[in-house]
C-alpha cells in the first residue's frame, strides 16, 4: 500500500553477465520461454524492431546485430515483462502523449553516446517527442 493505492511489486534480481548477445540469441531464449504465444509474439516484435535499427545504424543484417545493455537480463526481463503485463492485463492499443527523450551523454559499452541513443532516436522517428530538437527543423 502506497498512499492509500494497493499494488503488487515485482522485485527482478539479475547479475549483469557481461555477456554481449546477438539477436538470434535472443530470439532463441525467447522461443524457447514458456510464454503465451502472443506474449512471444510482442517480445519478438521489439527485439525485431530493435535489430533492424541496429542493423542499419551499424551497417549489418539484423541477424548480425550484437546487442550490448539491450541484450542484458534485465533488459530481456523489462521486454518480455512488459508483453506478458499487456497480456495480462488484456490491452490491445497503446498510446502515449509525446515522449521525453532527454539530453546529454550517456556512458554505454561502446562508450559516451549522445541520450537518447541514435537507436532510439530511429525508433521515435515517426512518434511526438519532446526534450531533443528534431533533426529536421
Amino acid at each position: 500500500m502506497r498512499g492509500g493505492l494497493s499494488a503488487t511489486r515485482a522485485l527482478v534480481t539479475v547479475e549483469d553477465d557481461g555477456i554481449s548477445r546477438t539477436f538470434p540469441h535472443i530470439l532463441g531464449i525467447v522461443e524457447e520461454a514458456r510464454l503465451p504465444e502472443r506474449v512471444r509474439q510482442r517480445a519478438v516484435a521489439t527485439f525485431s524492431a530493435l535489430a533492424e535499427v541496429e542493423g542499419r545504424i551499424h551497417r549489418r543484417p539484423p541477424a548480425q546485430v550484437h546487442f550490448h545493455e539491450v541484450g542484458g537480463h534485465d533488459a530481456i526481463v523489462d521486454i518480455v515483462g512488459t508483453a506478458a503485463a499487456l497480456e495480462l492485463l488484456g490491452i490491445d492499443t497503446i498510446r502515449s502523449s509525446p515522449v521525453a527523450t532527454g539530453r546529454g551523454m550517456v556512458r554505454s559499452r561502446h562508450g559516451l553516446i549522445p541520450n537518447p541513443a541514435p537507436a532510439v532516436v530511429e525508433l521515435l522517428a515517426s512518434a511526438p517527442i519532446y526534450g531533443r530538437r528534431s533533426t529536421s527543423s
